[in-house]
């Protein structure tokens, strides 16, 4: 059967165009899941507004969010805060223990382990957060039971001091975002 000169364009044209399809849907998956990652960040900004208050441990059934260090240091000793997420702003750094971690001072005594999560796991640059000894700083994060200071990082990596310090502690705070405030 002979082909026309029409159908032998055709057909290079229909070639051509499934040719071309692959960068097209890349290029639009791409685009989506762009638009994805953008639309989680907003929600997980907006969610922390809407979440309830919690100030005893009566208040929590589930996981809920903190924001104040007054309900923090009343929870603290509970099992049930574990996982509760905490959005404390403005609270002060009290002191830097190793690269990826440092305490934080709740009041009444009290200082709570905070752990950079986005550093440890290479989510966000080392150099991202660099806090200092009485910056005042705005914590998102969950609280964690802190059973062994292996579960931070090594213990060679701190002195004794601070690992006694740590292993005094019940709970840390495995911090998603830190944000030094101005001064």
């Amino acid at each position: 059967m002979i082909e026309t000169q029409e159908q032998i364009i055709q057909e290079q044209i229909i070639q051509e165009r499934e040719r071309d399809w692959p960068p097209i849907i890349l290029l639009m998956i791409g685009a989506l899941i762009i638009l994805s990652a953008y639309g989680l960040y907003h929600v997980m900004d907006s969610r922390a507004e809407m979440a309830p208050y919690v100030n005893s441990i009566s208040d929590i059934n589930q996981p809920a969010l903190i924001r104040s260090s007054d309900a923090l240091v009343n929870l603290l000793d509970s099992p049930q805060i574990d996982g509760s997420t905490v959005l404390l702003n403005p609270v002060r750094v009290d002191s830097l223990v190793g690269d990826y971690m440092f305490m934080i001072d709740l009041g009444h005594n009290k200082k709570l382990p905070v752990v950079l999560l986005g550093e440890i796991t290479d989510r966000q640059a080392e150099t991202k957060v660099e806090v200092k000894a009485g910056d005042m700083v705005r914590i998102f994060g969950f609280i964690l039971p802190l059973d062994d200071i292996r579960l931070l990082t090594r213990p060679d990596f701190f002195s004794e001091t601070d690992q006694k310090m740590l292993r005094s502690q019940s709970h840390y705070i495995s911090a998603v975002r830190v944000v030094v405030l101005d001064q």
